[in-house]
């Protein structure tokens, strides 16, 4: 069984804009909606940041997803861009017709946009939207509509196909208030793990320097140390497929067992993952005086290992376990941060560093 994800075509072209654009100074706007209050408003961001964030999805879902489907309708300039073509010739990006199959899938978009609508004052405005849409095609709030009707449609689309959704970064907001399960969960699963022991070492061993000022996904951090330039991003993400295939059938598997709600499988993932936490807990810089130890560099951590259990620490050096190791222990970002902002000629501007800080925000929210 393959493993495969819906991802917004918004998605794959904020990435492509910030390949091509850079930083170009331009902001977005992001939905805030307030926790005890009957309202929602924006707060401008910067719109290079969220590209970015697009493109570290857009990046994982190449190495880490079989295909990703998205729209065929509204693929845009973007999927014919090389390399990006290349990922939808060899079936990895698979553009998907959608429209054909639009009656089996539109009346759960209603019931869905419903949903998405957390507060009176949002469903007021979707109602707006929707009534202006069918007297002249316009909407009063259109991005409000990208967010709350395109994103019903992506959830009713995934519905229908049976599949996860993984959705643009500016839709998450909503979503996660709204509780709707728009991530892939076997894949939100790992990533939590992967991001859980990231900051568990770097909290275990803090020393001066060690700690990275700024978290990057760790395929996106790979990437970036993999490329010479923005352009060879795609490129690089696909040659990094084979390196994580361990990865995607263990994915899959999960996905699948999941569905199944087989709990006495789902338990086995279960352990995997403790037991791989295990192994990255027999690591660190901080043993005692006496202790036998043997030092490893492993990419940004130089460490030792002592103790636990023998047979553990050799199921992690294969398959799908070493693979999350490699994960859990790839470089925090500050050297990657540096060589795209040199990438994008921005290491000595105000625009490069105001990016920097806006990534940091965002990744630290």
């Amino acid at each position: 069984m393959k493993t495969r994800v819906l991802a917004d075509n918004w998605t794959f072209q904020n990435a492509a804009e910030f390949l091509s654009k850079g930083l170009d100074g331009e902001t977005a706007r992001e939905l805030v909606i307030p926790d005890a209050e009957n309202g929602f408003g924006y707060k401008d961001v910067s719109a290079a940041s969220v590209r970015f964030d697009a493109l570290c999805q857009m990046l994982n879902h190449l190495v880490l997803s079989d295909e990703v489907w998205v729209d065929e309708a509204y693929g845009g300039g973007w999927m014919e861009s090389s390399p990006l073509a290349r990922a939808k010739s060899e079936r990895i990006v698979v553009p998907k017709a959608f429209r054909e199959y639009a009656r089996e899938w539109v009346p759960a978009r209603e019931a869905m946009g419903d949903t998405l609508c957390v507060n009176e004052a949002l469903r007021k405005a979707h109602r707006k939207n929707k009534e202006q849409w069918i007297k002249g095609k316009t909407s009063q709030d259109p991005f409000l509509s990208q967010l709350v009707w395109g994103g019903s449609g992506m959830l009713a689309r995934a519905d229908f196909f049976k599949l996860p959704y993984s959705a643009h970064p500016l839709r998450q907001t909503l979503f996660e208030r709204a509780r709707c399960l728009y991530h892939p969960e076997a894949l939100r699963r790992l990533e939590n793990f992967v991001s859980s022991e990231r900051l568990r070492i770097c909290r275990q061993v803090d020393r001066p320097g060690f700690v990275a000022n700024i978290q990057l996904p760790p395929i996106a951090v790979e990437v970036i140390e993999a490329s010479s330039d923005l352009s060879d991003f795609v490129e690089t993400a696909l040659q990094m497929r084979d390196q994580y295939k361990s990865v995607r059938s263990w994915i899959s598997q999960l996905e699948r067992d999941l569905s199944d709600e087989d709990t006495k499988k789902i338990l086995g993932h279960e352990k995997r993952l403790k037991s791989i936490s295990q192994h990255l807990d027999s690591y660190s810089s901080l043993s005692p005086p006496g202790d036998t130890s043997v030092q490893i560099s492993i990419g940004w951590l130089t460490v030792s290992t002592k103790g636990g259990d023998p047979v553990n620490a050799i199921k992690n050096r294969f398959g799908m376990r070493a693979e999350v190791n490699r994960l859990v222990l790839a470089p925090g970002g500050n050297y990657a941060m540096k060589k795209l902002l040199k990438m994008l000629g921005e290491q000595h501007t105000r625009t490069g560093k105001s990016f920097e800080s806006a990534i940091y925000e965002r990744m630290t929210e």
